[in-house]
């Protein structure tokens, strides 16, 4: 009988380890993590941007948990994949129903983080909009969407004064004497851009001679080329996004489409694709960036500085190549959001996070970009959007897009102006 009782003791000891190691750390793992959202498009005709701008986001969870994450919690990132606008819309239904997301981080593709934003309003879900630049996805009044680089009327006004006051008297001209070309991918970004632009440069009397839109997802561009050819611009403001945009500028350089100025104030022309493309005629173009791709030490104060360059140094240990720019978009948003805002609100309630982020106003410089952080409220046009995100222009020079040419106080080179023909692009 003794023996009886001692193997069941035994057996009730092993029982209870069991129950311990089985049962145990789960709901203190579980308290100790806070899941966010974050939908891109990972698949289809926008992966690439897509997928880079994942990474950035990820690379800044990764630098933030290194810090002891947010209000105790380790951030655990749930992916989502955005490939057209619908799918954004059941991702970010799909994260909130099932997974029971409340914060979000993410978004390249001004039409999907548009679709999404209703979503996140329905079921009182912040997002903070890294990269979309649309003016329509913060001026539908929501309460919950926040655009971090600003939006399109910023973005497509500031390209214009930089054509107006720098560009213009490198190509010896008054800005009433311009003549200006469009083309752009029709979708809410390129509109927007493209409509800003017009708004602003006619204040200016530059003079629009075509406006050619297209679908990104066109497979020749030609005609359109042509068409712009034909109007004999001096300047053309080209807003696509990267298939089409290395399609574009291949074809223009087979008709000989040859402007003063090339310059895409979508951010796009940046990506080391276009080099990989086209060599050596990509230098003299322009392009318009928040990402800090050549940055300038003293435009940020210590701590902005050093978490910038962290994050290049992360990002080409773990992907084995520089950050580019869409890397950079990622980062730089989530970056804010999940140091700047997160550990800083009451609590991790969405409201509570909504209500911090209304009384944000973080300087240029002291985050990761020479632009600062500074939101719309509700009564105010644009609810959520950054009303101090402004991009910086760089152009490509010598092979290399890092080359930051306005505004003038950021400029770590001079602008080269007139573009020679593409046979003579070389900058070396």
């Amino acid at each position: 009988m003794g023996g009886f009782k001692k193997k069941l003791g035994v057996i009730w000891l092993i029982l209870a380890a069991l129950s311990f190691v089985c049962m145990g750390p789960a709901p203190a793992a579980a308290e100790d993590v806070i899941k966010i959202g974050t939908i891109n498009p990972m698949t289809g005709g926008l992966a690439l941007a897509g997928q880079e701008t994942f990474r950035g986001v990820k690379v800044a969870a990764d630098m933030q948990n290194a810090r002891g994450g947010v209000q105790g919690k380790m951030i655990e990132l749930l992916k989502g994949d955005s490939e057209t606008p619908k799918t954004a819309i059941t991702e970010a239904e799909r994260l909130i129903t099932v997974e029971d997301i409340k914060l979000f981080c993410g978004h390249y593709s001004s039409a999907r983080a548009k679709a999404a934003s209703n979503i996140y309003e329905k079921y009182g879900a912040v997002s903070m909009v890294v990269t979309a630049l649309a003016d329509d996805i913060t001026n539908q009044g929501l309460k919950y969407t926040f655009q971090a680089m600003g939006r399109a009327t910023l973005w497509g006004g500031d390209a214009a004064k930089f054509v107006a006051e720098m560009a213009a008297p490198k190509l010896g001209k008054k800005p009433e004497e311009l003549t200006v070309a469009l083309a752009h991918e029709d979708s809410d970004f390129g509109t927007s851009i493209s409509d800003a632009f017009i708004k602003e440069a006619e204040k200016y009397g530059m003079k629009m001679v075509a406006r050619e839109p297209y679908s990104y997802k066109s497979l020749d561009l030609s005609s359109v080329v042509l068409r712009i050819k034909n109007a004999d611009p001096d300047i053309l403001i080209l807003t696509p996004y990267i298939r089409d945009g290395v399609l574009f500028l291949q074809q223009a350089r087979d008709a000989g489409l040859s402007p003063k100025l090339i310059l895409c104030p979508g951010g796009v022309l940046s990506n080391q694709v276009f080099y990989e493309k086209l060599g050596d005629d990509m230098n003299y173009l322009l392009c318009s960036s928040g990402a800090s791709l050549d940055p300038r030490k003293e435009a940020f104060q210590a701590e902005g500085w050093d978490a910038l360059q962290e994050f290049e140094q992360r990002y080409t240990k773990e992907f084995g190549q520089d950050p580019p720019q869409d890397a950079h978009h990622g980062f730089n948003g989530a970056w804010f959001f999940f140091h700047s805002v997160l550990p800083k609100a009451k609590s991790l309630n969405p409201d509570d996070v909504e209500a911090f982020l209304r009384t944000i106003d973080v300087k240029p410089g002291e985050s990761t970009t020479t632009y600062g952080y500074k939101f719309a409220g509700m009564n105010e046009s644009n609810p959520g959007a950054n009303v101090i995100g402004w991009p910086n222009i760089y152009q490509w020079q010598n092979g290399s897009i890092k080359h930051l040419v306005y505004p003038a106080k950021y400029a770590t080179s001079e602008l080269m102006l007139p573009t020679p023909a593409w046979s003579q692009r070389s900058t070396k």
